[in-house]
């Protein structure tokens, strides 16, 4: 088992100062996906088009994944 950390990125930095541990590298590439789901499933009027950034690096601070992601909402009609 390795420790990886999940770094948010958006107008402030959200850092993992904990970890989680998984098997490996697809694993934690799984979680990190998983999570950015999760947050874009959870969408409302705070996100305002902001691009978010997630970093997920090893104990040693070596980058296993970088997702970006945004969202506008529009307006229902």
């Amino acid at each position: 088992m390795s420790r990886y950390f999940f770094h948010i990125m958006n107008s402030r930095a959200i850092i993992d100062l904990d970890g989680t541990e998984f098997a490996g590298n697809t694993e934690a590439r799984m979680h990190a996906i998983a999570i950015t789901s999760t947050m874009m499933s959870e969408l409302d009027s705070n996100w305002k088009g902001e691009e978010w950034t997630m970093t997920v690096t090893d104990l040693e601070g070596v980058i296993i994944l970088t997702l970006k992601f945004s969202a506008n909402l529009g307006t229902v009609h």
